[in-house]
């Protein structure tokens, strides 16, 4: 059996190699995005691991060999799963990977914005190399900090990562509330949160973290209606996906200081276009959707998925679908 990487950009395929040729399998490696490629690729493999290739219909329609497709990460969102099913491939996704490296990254810029941490860092270096420091003006500049028991986190989406978040918050004090409409008010409570319907959420929340998967009903879920809710002193947390944001609502909530202030791992269009307004703003956090990572969380990672698409492959052990009805029936 051979199995395809069409795409990766970690630098090493050595865990991936270690489990598929242990199982007997070969692997072949490419750096391949544009969908003519893939297609070629495909066509001499029994299963291919993605990464950033779009897994179109076309692409699908072209696999007459292929059964598997492997997705680096939890997301699928650049595979059209419902295709995948139509035309009974297999598609695998590594469920429970980064989960603590994301609620980490979270709690880390929430404690960042909580306390004017990147702002006070560029103060204090800015005042040091021209006079010094202004310990007053230091203080003044902290006057919207608050303890975190006078403080309330939402959270969208109370699954793996946001479950973690909640563990977290309730640590440091924070009142939660979290919107998830697919988890009942008992489950949601067993992680110190109370249910609440989004509109309450933002209206009530002094930093709101998204953490529910892309799709159709969750695509462009925060606009400018949902930002005119929250509080002028609230801030958004991203590390989910960039498109669950209607970016250009938020740079013009953020520019005219509907809320105070954002933290994003992620963005609409990655890596972030050098023109890219949010660039430009003092009231913004960005990091380069590096949330997932640690040493530990990227070894998992290329390991699992290997295992998991020369499971799916063979028809044994475990293997997480994101298609599991290609299996009834």
């Amino acid at each position: 059996m051979k199995i395809s990487i069409t795409d990766c950009d970690q630098g090493y395929v050595a865990p991936e190699r270690k489990v598929i040729e242990g199982e007997g399998c070969e692997l072949s490696v490419h750096q391949s995005l544009e969908p003519s490629e893939v297609i070629k690729i495909a066509k001499d493999s029994d299963a291919i691991i993605c990464q950033y290739a779009k897994i179109n219909r076309d692409v699908l329609k072209s696999m007459t060999r292929c059964k598997v497709i492997g997705r680096y990460g939890v997301g699928v969102d650049n595979i059209d799963v419902k295709a995948a099913t139509e035309f009974g491939i297999k598609v695998v996704n590594v469920p429970y990977f980064c989960f603590q490296e994301v609620a980490n990254h979270t709690m880390g810029l929430i404690l960042a914005l909580s306390r004017n941490t990147v702002e006070i860092n560029d103060l204090v270096r800015s005042e040091s190399k021209n006079s010094q420091i202004n310990y007053g003006e230091m203080l003044k500049f902290m006057d919207n900090v608050e303890r975190p028991t006078e403080q309330t986190i939402g959270i969208i989406g109370l699954g793996k990562i946001g479950k973690q978040v909640a563990k977290r918050a309730s640590v440091f004090g924070y009142n939660i509330v979290a919107c998830d409409p697919y988890l009942p008010s008992e489950i949601i409570s067993s992680w110190g949160s109370k249910k609440v319907g989004l509109s309450e959420l933002l209206k009530a929340s002094d930093f709101v973290t998204i953490h529910c998967p892309l799709n159709e009903e969750t695509q462009g879920m925060i606009g400018e209606k949902e930002l005119s809710l929250m509080k002028k002193t609230a801030y958004l947390i991203n590390t989910a996906r960039g498109k669950i944001v209607d970016e250009k609502a938020l740079i013009k909530a953020l520019k005219t200081k509907q809320i105070k202030g954002a933290a994003l791992d992620v963005v609409e269009k990655e890596p972030i276009p050098k023109n890219n307004e949010l660039l430009q703003l003092d009231n913004v956090i960005l990091t380069p959707h590096v949330a997932f990572y640690s040493k530990t969380s990227m070894y998992e990672l290329k390991s699992k998925v290997a295992e998991y698409t020369v499971n799916a492959l063979k028809g044994k052990g475990e293997y997480p679908l994101a298609n599991p009805e290609v299996e009834e029936g």
